[in-house]
């Protein structure tokens, strides 16, 4: 009898345990039923869908199937088939898309039709309507639109396209260049700044900067070890030795040389160092606060954040203590009355 209701307990238990991994099954089952696919899984691998200019009324996301890549549309339709080594996805795609067979880089367009056979060693994604890119150790353009305006790699380094000009390098000198490639100022300089700003460019002549107009024209002579760029109502910083000052367009002096660190001027005031304490001038160098902080930020709404030591607090434009130094970090500007601050770790 005992061991007639051993066998039975045994039973019920693998009759209860079967129940229950049905129970489960069926719940499985009801579960995948209920998912409604957009795209059924057949990828190996797949990105996120973004807005892009590929298709103009689709998002694309870049897929791969073994070891090749293409794209698809949020039909889970092949748009660019997975024909490719590498596809560029950028987070806005262009006209043409980067794309990858071997170890050579070419382009094709929003069909996946071949428009730039693959022979570059190495491309950038498109900087305005261009693309930068490599063959062997020359660099060239390639253009988003217009074949036309494709500049082949001959120069030895160029730089981004800003407003339809380009720093290039041939051999050891810097000029600059247009968007179809031509010169625009002619290949003489040991360094040139990064992008146009204004009017006025910033170029180095041995270990000397001086500035140029957009014709080539030296307007600053070169005298100055280290500048800044000519920004739109803004003097330029510029450093003889190892002070810094100001000047204007016409090279004068604005603010001497005499500073250990200078800012960028904003609400009409500097922050400049002198030493290890920092203070703030006005645009004829004048001490508005004299240098006695620590640290300080430019101000917003009339106040600034100071340190002293490791302490924070607030200052008007006339150096006058608003809340004295007692906080251990002052998060943000006054907003709306109101100031992020922390106490210890609270």
């Amino acid at each position: 009898m005992r061991q007639k209701m051993v066998w039975w307990m045994l039973l019920s238990g693998l009759l209860a345990f079967g129940l229950g991994c049905r129970a489960e099954e069926a719940e499985r089952k009801d579960a995948e039923a209920a998912i409604a696919w957009a795209i059924e899984p057949r990828f190996d691998e797949a990105d996120d869908f973004v807005t892009n200019d590929l298709a103009r009324n689709r998002d694309l996301a870049r897929v791969r199937v073994g070891d090749k890549w293409g794209y698809i549309d949020e039909r889970g339709e092949e748009v660019i088939a997975p024909r490719f080594d590498e596809i560029w996805h950028p987070e806005q795609l262009w006209d043409l898309v980067a794309v990858r067979v071997g170890d050579k880089w070419g382009y094709v367009n929003r069909r996946g039709e071949e428009v730039i056979t693959p022979r570059f060693d190495e491309v950038w994604p498109f900087d305005g309507s261009v693309s930068k890119v490599r063959m062997g150790n020359k660099y060239g353009w390639v253009s988003n639109y217009n074949r036309d305006r494709d500049v082949a790699p001959r120069f030895d380094e160029i730089g981004e396209n800003v407003s339809g000009w380009a720093r290039a390098r041939v051999g050891e000198k810097w000029g600059y260049i247009n968007s179809q490639g031509e010169e625009v100022i002619a290949f003489r300089f040991d360094e040139v700044q990064r992008h146009l700003y204004g009017d006025l460019v910033a170029v180095r002549v041995g270990d000397k900067w001086g500035y140029i107009n957009t014709r080539g024209k030296e307007v600053i002579a070169p005298r100055f070890d280290e500048v800044n760029d000519f920004r739109a109502n803004a003097l330029p910083r510029v450093r003889v030795g190892d002070k810094w000052g100001y000047i204007d367009e016409q090279g004068k002096e604005v603010v001497a040389p005499r500073f250990d660190e200078v800012t960028p001027f904003t609400n009409r005031l500097a922050r400049i160092r002198v030493g290890d304490k920092w203070g703030y001038i006005d645009g004829q160098g004048k001490d508005v606060v004299a240098p006695r902080f620590d640290e300080v930020t430019p101000f917003t709404n009339g106040l600034a954040r100071v340190r002293v030591g490791n302490k924070w607090g607030y200052i008007d434009e006339q150096g006058k203590e608003i809340i004295a130094p007692r906080f251990d970090k002052v998060i943000m500007p006054f907003t709306d009355g109101l100031a992020m601050v922390r106490v210890e770790n609270k």
